[in-house]
């Protein structure tokens, strides 16, 4: 006997409350009451997975049971979320088919869609390409589409379409797909209520650029480019409107683009330690006019002295972060830090007394120095005044010094008079 039949169904259903979907479908296996219960449950109706994986090939079960869930009925939002890699074999082709059947019948109810084609071999990207074809041929009106989000990786998109007139998110990658290029314009008239935009190994093509493009730039929160090349979409003058615009594998004249758009007001500049395992360096700068925020980041390596505009920006940098292994080219690349208050450096690498750059930054007053991961050598005391000595000669005011994750290996007199806090860190390290 199930010892939980004597539990009210609505107490069952409050313990699916606050577990996961996976955890939903695995109660699901427990009872015949459990499974009713269970899939009954909106954690269960409103979340469509099917998921291969690059070890695991689909399984015909799986198809059935997204299929169920989308024939159960909700007047929710659903989220459909599909991931394949391999050839399928003719039963689970039959199944896609079925499945992608009842998705065209459901999908005035779907919210989220994300479909990955991630496998170089899998066949499913040409089946998936019609869904939205079938969508407008089987309804007369998708005015009560439901669709916010959409993510579609190595699945192309139709030429001409209205069902993503209500989308606000597009995150789209072309990887596998060869010379896949859209026009700005067709994005504009496609997605008319866009406000973040994600494109991957797809050429943006300018060459034709309505006059209403610059209202529609205007309104985008979240721009995130990963393509061979931008600057002329990035030079559009309404990009300068966008509150976070991030550029993966940028070029210089990427750089160069990003930073003309900032114009007076305060900046702060991070520049990332090296991530080895992807072999980038995040840059952000973060542009603060008249409580507007926005922030321009390039998520790999760009040569800073590359970008010659970083120059005049110096004057208006307040806050600078960067790893000591970069100090060179960040002084090079920022060579007038008048307005400078806050330094932090990642210490990565072994402070070093004799420079040969040295900050231009009279108004320096915090320093900053952060432990890395990747460097775990304590500081010495004498070390840290020699550098304190020689790094901003400009300076005469004493520092304020904060440490996270740093050891000290000793403490100088000298070392204490430069600091407007010494004594007390002295008898912290001391403790």
């Amino acid at each position: 006997m199930d010892s939980t039949s004597v539990l009210p169904p609505e107490l069952l259903q409050g313990v699916f409350d606050h577990i996961g979907l996976s955890d939903v479908i695995r109660a699901s296996h427990v009872s015949q009451r459990w499974r009713v219960l269970a899939c009954q449950h909106p954690t269960y109706c409103r979340r469509v997975v099917l998921h291969e994986t690059a070890e695991q090939p689909s399984k015909s079960s799986l198809v059935e049971r997204a299929i169920a869930q989308l024939t159960l009925g909700s007047t929710a939002p659903i989220d459909v979320d599909v991931v394949r890699y391999f050839p399928a074999s003719e039963l689970v082709a039959q199944c896609d088919r079925d499945f992608l059947r009842v998705l065209v019948d459901n999908f005035h109810r779907v919210g989220t869609l994300a479909l990955h084609v991630l496998g170089r071999e899998c066949d499913a990207a040409a089946l998936y390409a019609t869904l939205f074809r079938q969508v407008l041929d089987t309804r007369a009106s998708t005015a009560h589409t439901q669709l916010r989000r959409l993510t579609l990786t190595n699945v192309a998109l139709p030429d001409e379409t209205t069902v993503f007139e209500r989308v606000v998110s597009l995150r789209y990658g072309g990887q596998h797909m060869h010379d896949v290029r859209i026009t700005v314009d067709w994005l504009f008239t496609t997605f008319p209520a866009l406000e973040e935009l994600d494109v991957t190994d797809v050429e943006l093509d300018t060459s034709t650029v309505s006059d209403d493009i610059g209202s529609w730039l205007s309104r985008l929160r979240y721009l995130r480019l990963n393509v061979p090349s931008s600057p002329d979409f990035l030079a559009l003058p309404s990009v300068a409107h966008i509150m976070h615009v991030a550029v993966v594998n940028p070029t210089a004249a990427d750089a160069v683009t990003i930073v003309s758009h900032i114009g007076d007001g305060q900046v702060d500049v991070a520049l990332a330690e090296v991530d080895e395992a992807r072999r980038c360096q995040k840059l952000t700068l973060i542009w603060r006019l008249n409580g507007i925020i926005r922030d321009l980041e390039f998520r790999n390596f760009v040569w800073l002295p590359d970008v010659p505009n970083l120059a005049p920006l110096s004057y208006h940098v307040s806050t600078l972060s960067l790893p000591l292994s970069d100090w060179d080219e960040a002084v090079q690349a920022f060579p007038h830090l008048v307005t400078l208050r806050c330094l932090t450096l990642i210490l990565n690498e072994t402070l070093q007394s004799e420079l040969d750059t040295v900050l231009h930054a009279p108004s320096v007053r915090d320093l900053f120095l952060l432990g890395s991961n990747d460097y775990h050598e304590p500081v010495d005391g004498l070390a840290l005044e020699r550098f304190l000595r020689a790094f901003n000669p400009s300076c005469k005011s004493r520092i304020h010094l904060r440490l996270d994750g740093v050891l000290m290996k000793g403490w100088s007199d000298g070392l204490l008079e430069l600091l407007e806090n010494g004594a007390e860190l002295k008898s912290k390290w001391a403790q």
